[in-house]
């Protein structure tokens, strides 16, 4: 009996592994760049059908690790290519994910308890779709939050289905995909388990649930047509330059990138002369030039003379000036120089050569950028011999804006998150809430060596835009450079790993109001949870078996 049990959980850890599988080919992987979507509805089918078997705890616990640890090792198995930090950004992550699933399985066990142990028969694929929705928030939130690996990006190349951002943000596609494969695993542990008049029984219980989520996803559908139908009128346009130098994230040289991306900045400008004269403009404010994140590798204030002289060819200072052009780019922020405490920050240089503000990056990249408890010696001390990791960021504080002149006279705000900060929601936010009139992303992702990796980093970043009704326009260092109106859709972009630059005329799209996610930012997560909790406790009212619906289940 017990060899069998051992069989039982062993095939069920393989049809767990096989929905772990399902979901990184769901998302932006190697074989469809911009995700599968079809699998992305039924990715999470097989691993409900498994936690609907599961006979305890442990062996529910059992499933959600194997889940974490593959689902995440399959979809940012880029993280091994972090050098000689691999063990820890892949290895030691994709454990962490294990446990954390394995704490999640308990919870999404408890939500596949038999019908009669909640209020309604409907209620176990509802309650399994709401505590996943409120899993891919938490996973996303916070100092550790990690939002990527996130069910909705499976649609980021779908923008008629992506308009919904606006009002639930991406929470509401979770809830949608998570609910298409919680009903599938119910349908087919119906038809499975139960046979005659009891299956049919079984598929008209799940009636009324199977025509809410068509309405939902109808719904969805079409409130995503008619915003696409409607798009957020562009008020002006402003001409930016996007360099993407593709330089060696480990071994490029300081000299080499600052080179390779002036001569890029100067194509891009006679290109943009030639649209001049194409468009027969004889007079136009300054273009914007935006390079990557940290490509200045100096603090510029500090190193002004150097950058006066360097590169050799055609020194930065002079470039600008003769060539009347504002640099948007990425460089240290010195905060304490006898310390030598900086940020990672991003600059604007005006044509003369004056630094016209700055931003430094508020969240940093956790045991990267950053170390909790590394002002404690012992902290210091093990990440220093062990880790190999010798010192950080400092973290800014405020979402400061960036102001260019416009055309016609007024100032563009630019909000610049930098590296990953635009795959967070509500940190992207409070830059519009400072009253930003578009994004600017600078950030350098080379180090990942795969285009999967890249344009996993830009999915997330679509549905800023949607959320916000706002553009984003992206200088990555090897990709993807692009911009992405405020209907998610992109407008002009550059392939990953090569060297390029992109001109491009860029819309201002600023919305006549508000969207609903701007004003009340994650209330759908936070429903879900409240909601999941009220049929978590009711069912432990009534304690039962899983199985004992379905006659003939293992």
């Amino acid at each position: 009996m017990r060899d069998y049990s051992i069989k039982i959980t062993i095939l069920m850890g393989l049809e767990t592994l096989f929905s772990a599988a399902l979901l990184a080919l769901a998302l932006p992987n190697d074989l469809f760049l911009y995700g599968n979507p079809l699998y992305g509805f039924f990715a999470l089918c097989p691993y409900f059908l498994c936690l609907s078997r599961s006979r305890s705890f442990g062996q529910a616990a059992f499933l959600g690790l194997v889940f974490g640890v593959f689902s995440h090792g399959f979809s940012s198995y880029w993280l091994a290519y972090f050098k000689e930090f691999a063990f820890w950004t892949l290895g030691l992550s994709c454990l962490v994910y294990g446990a954390l699933h394995a704490f999640l399985a308990c919870f999404l066990r408890r939500a596949c308890l038999p019908f009669s142990t909640f209020p309604l028969r409907i209620s176990r694929p509802l309650a399994l779709a709401l505590a996943w929705t409120v899993w891919e928030w938490l996973k996303s939130s916070g100092f550790l939050g990690y939002p990527w690996g996130l069910l909705p990006y499976a649609l980021n190349d779908h923008p008629w289905m992506i308009q919904i951002a606006d009002f639930t943000g991406v929470w509401g596609l979770s809830f949608l995909l998570a609910l298409s494969s919680a009903l599938s695993a119910e349908l087919v542990m119906g038809l499975r388990y139960t046979k005659g008049r009891n299956g049919m029984r079984e598929l008209l219980y799940n009636g009324p649930l199977v025509c809410f989520w068509l309405a939902l996803f109808a719904s969805i559908s079409i409130y995503g047509l008619y915003r696409l139908s409607h798009p957020v009128l562009a008020r002006e346009t402003v001409p930016i330059i996007l360099v993407q130098p593709n330089a060696d994230a480990w071994n490029g040289s300081e000299l080499g990138a600052l080179s390779e991306a002036v001569r890029l900045s100067n194509e891009g400008y006679k290109t943009y002369q030639e649209y001049l004269r194409y468009r027969k403009i004889e007079s136009e404010a300054p273009p914007l030039i935006v390079w990557p994140e940290t490509l200045l590798a100096r603090p510029f204030e500090e190193y002004r003379s150097f950058f006066a002289k360097n590169p050799r060819e055609f020194p930065l200072l002079s470039f600008l000036k003769e060539k009347n052009a504002y640099l948007l780019t990425g460089a240290p922020l010195v905060q304490d120089w006898e310390q030598y405490t900086a940020f990672n920050g991003a600059i604007l240089i005006s044509p003369e050569g004056t630094l016209l503000a700055s931003y430094a990056k508020q969240h940093l990249v956790p045991f990267a950028e950053a170390v909790p408890f590394i002002e404690k010696p012992w902290m210091a001390s093990f990440m220093r011999k062990v880790v190999g990791f010798e010192g950080g960021w400092s973290a800014g504080k405020v979402s400061s804006l960036m102001e260019l002149p416009l055309r016609g006279g007024g100032t563009l705000r630019i909000g610049t998150p930098i590296c990953f900060e635009d795959a967070f929601a509500r940190l992207c936010g409070t830059f519009f809430a400072e009253g930003a009139d578009m994004l600017v992303n600078l950030t350098n992702d080379s180090w990942a060596r795969q285009s999967s990796a890249e344009i996993q980093h830009l999915a997330a970043a679509r549905f800023r835009t949607v959320e916000n009704r706002r553009v984003l326009a992206r200088a990555a260092n090897s990709g993807l450079s692009a911009v992405i109106n405020a209907e998610g859709k992109i407008l002009a972009s550059l392939p990953c790993f090569e060297a390029a630059v992109l001109v491009s005329e860029v819309p201002v799209q600023i919305p006549e109001r508000p969207t609903v996610y701007s004003v009340l930012g994650d209330w759908f997560p936070l429903c879900c949870g409240i909601l999941f909790c009220l049929m978590l406790i009711g069912g432990l009212l009534k304690p039962g078996a899983p199985g004992q619906d379905f006659p003939g289940a293992p």
